[in-house]
């Protein structure tokens, strides 16, 4: 048995610059902001003042569109507003980021290895294919549906690892293959640069 956890890796997430674009969604109107701390559902920001010296004052459930930028494009998510204090504020977001075209993030045929553990198996399993979503496995044994598993991979090209949980959304013997089951992992707390370079993998 092994363990893929360890603490963050900070080298891992994509270089954002530390800035992020806020554009309300009611007005259309864009502020700027310095990302002062991160993790897999929200962001901590501290807004710029604008030209004039004025702050928004975001109440709570308020929607934004968020935009990163990467060297690859622009990555966008609609987030909500938890809370403000002066110029900082912290935001709930979704796990998954998209490219800033808007399209549905295309799947991409995956032939590489997947280091996964749950209560039930560890392993290496094959990847089938990769979304920003999610991933489908094909593992010598059968994992119960809803049951939670840690995987670790590397994307083709790439050098620094992806570590993700993931929960089991079905487990079924692989066609055209005698042996194996082909099996429908849905990301949970993906971070947000692990979310940007999966889409950018996905998008070839």
């Amino acid at each position: 048995m092994f363990s893929l956890r360890k603490e963050s890796d900070v080298s891992a997430q994509t270089d954002m610059e530390g800035l992020v674009e806020l554009k309300l969604a009611t007005t259309g109107i864009v502020w700027i902001a310095h990302v002062e701390a991160q993790g897999t559902d929200h962001l901590r920001v501290r807004l710029r003042n604008d030209d004039l010296g004025v702050i928004p004052v975001l109440t709570t459930g308020t929607s934004l569109e968020c935009t990163m930028r990467a060297e690859d494009g622009r990555y966008y998510v609609i987030g909500s507003v938890l809370k403000q204090e002066s110029a900082t504020v912290w935001l709930s977001l979704p796990p998954i980021w998209r490219m800033e075209e808007r399209r549905d993030t295309t799947r991409n045929t995956g032939g590489f290895g997947v280091k996964y553990v749950s209560s039930e198996a560890s392993g290496l399993a094959s990847c089938i294919d990769i979304s920003a979503g999610g991933v489908r496995i094909r593992t010598r044994g059968t994992l119960s549906s809803r049951s939670h598993v840690e995987m670790l991979f590397t994307l083709p090209g790439e050098a620094l690892p992806v570590r993700v949980e993931g929960i089991v959304l079905y487990s079924r013997p692989a066609e055209k293959i005698e042996h194996g089951f082909e099996t429908g992992v849905k990301f949970l707390n993906l971070a947000i640069g692990d979310s940007m370079r999966i889409t950018r993998y996905c998008r070839g």
